[in-house]
């Protein structure tokens, strides 16, 4: 029994051609099924293994628009992986200082008109290792900076504060 007969049917079945297209046809619903009902990579943050962990955050000098949009219960995402962060329990917004020579020829701590520092505390899950603390895609340490964002916004945070929860 050959492989294709005559008439172009495979083992004298179906067409070649009728084939490619069945089996096209069948990866793309295996595909959107799998797509549809897969893995969740953005799943809920606290369905994510690990302990944990409390961090203190700030974000330096952003616009009034950017407070605006940053609020308590927003869900982070770690866009270098795009993978879960943590979620916000609090927000503390704070006038941006900046060190400024005055006439006298001193230094001087002076507000930025109309930028803000934005405080956030975020709770999260994390992986504990002797030599770090493991977020998403990131060793979370105090003064690592980590662009993190939501649905609406991404911000550099530099981290001031990491806590393990019992």
């Amino acid at each position: 029994m050959k492989l294709v007969d005559d008439k172009g049917k495979v083992f004298g079945l179906i067409n070649i051609i009728d084939l490619i297209v069945l089996i096209f046809v069948v990866a793309l619903v295996l595909g959107g099924a799998y797509r549809i009902y897969g893995p969740r990579q953005n799943g809920d943050i606290f369905q994510q293994e690990g302990d944990a962990v409390q961090l203190k955050g700030r974000v330096f000098d952003v616009s009034q628009y950017t407070t605006n949009v940053i609020q308590k219960g927003d869900i982070l995402i770690d866009t270098a992986a795009r993978l879960p962060f943590g979620e916000i329990i609090s927000v503390e917004t704070v006038p941006h200082r900046r060190l400024v020579d005055t006439a006298e020829g001193k230094v001087m701590l002076s507000e930025v008109p109309e930028r803000f520092d934005v405080i956030l505390s975020i709770k999260g899950r994390a992986q504990l290792s002797e030599y770090a603390i493991r977020i998403a895609s990131h060793d979370v340490r105090v003064g690592s900076r980590i662009v993190l964002g939501a649905r609406d916004y991404m911000v550099a945070t530099t981290i001031l504060r990491v806590e393990v929860l019992e």
